[in-house]
């Protein structure tokens, strides 16, 4: 599995395969995949000035929505309303959420 950290600041911890910034370089990423490849997103909900590149990380869950991608996912974000709505993305789709 493809364990993608996605956050403007914080820096990738270790055990993870690559630390993305954007909206944009997430999707770019994930078509660049092999078809049926598992991976886990690992989000921040807030994309601070990274935002100018296709909005806060939740896009990236309506992006999988509308893809019909099933990712892992694992929300590491300090904005409880932000979480909410993302877990209610997940919950909706049945995708698994680490925690």
């Amino acid at each position: 599995m493809i364990k993608i950290w996605v956050d403007d600041v914080r820096s990738m911890p270790k055990g993870y395969d690559i630390w993305l910034r954007s909206v944009i370089d997430v999707k770019h990423y994930i078509h660049s995949l092999s078809p049926h490849t598992e991976f886990m997103l690992d989000l921040d909900h807030d994309a601070g000035d990274y935002a100018k590149l296709g909005g806060d990380y939740i896009k990236i869950l309506d992006w999988c929505e509308r893809e019909g991608l099933n990712p892992v996912v694992r929300i590491h974000s300090m904005n409880p309303v932000g979480v909410s709505k993302m877990r209610q993305i997940i919950s909706h789709n049945h995708w698994k959420e680490e925690k």
